[in-house]
């Protein structure tokens, strides 16, 4: 009864994504070639706040999961092509000033 009520707890303060056939977290495996398992890409002017808040929610989410997002991992603006072939999956916010973007449009 004891470990029933401390996973019920557990699941209350830190919730996961489970799979609904187990019950179990799901396996997030990375191609050999990536360092991460997405690409978050958006425009800093209409798009910035959105997917961090995105980011932060699927990471609370899913620990293991591995997101690329501009603030915690950009330190060269060079690099971005680099971190999109680093990345499974490129995922896009598109906005009305995504495609004036520059470093978007890269």
């Amino acid at each position: 009864l004891l470990v029933v009520a401390a996973k019920a707890y557990s699941a209350v303060i830190s919730p996961t994504i489970r799979l609904v056939s187990t019950g179990a977290e799901p396996f997030l495996e990375l191609p050999e070639r990536c360092l991460f398992h997405c690409f978050l890409s958006h425009t800093w002017r209409t798009g910035q706040d959105q997917t961090h808040t995105v980011a932060r929610q699927l990471q609370l989410l899913l620990p293991s999961l591995r997101i690329w997002l501009d603030v915690d991992n950009l330190d060269d603006v060079g690099k971005l092509e680099q971190a999109v072939d680093e990345a499974a999956v490129f995922v896009v916010f598109l906005s009305a000033s995504y495609f004036r973007s520059k470093n978007c449009r890269r």
